[in-house]
């Protein structure tokens, strides 16, 4: 049995799994920017829609 120390090695045998891992992860993150921007959008709008009137026939002073 021979002590393999370099890394390149490593990289070489599961080249494909890293690379799907990374190919995940990124669309992982991607899709979840995706929603949260079109949850800001849709937040955005909804509170925009909403007048905004201020009440002065309440006050105490």
């Amino acid at each position: 049995m021979r002590l393999q120390l370099s890394p390149f090695a490593f990289l070489r045998r599961h080249a494909w799994g890293l690379a799907v891992l990374c190919v995940v992860v990124v669309g992982y993150f991607a899709t979840v920017g995706w929603f949260a921007e079109k949850l800001g959008d849709d937040l955005g709008r909804s509170f925009k829609a909403a007048p905004v009137v201020d009440d002065t026939k309440h006050r105490s002073d």
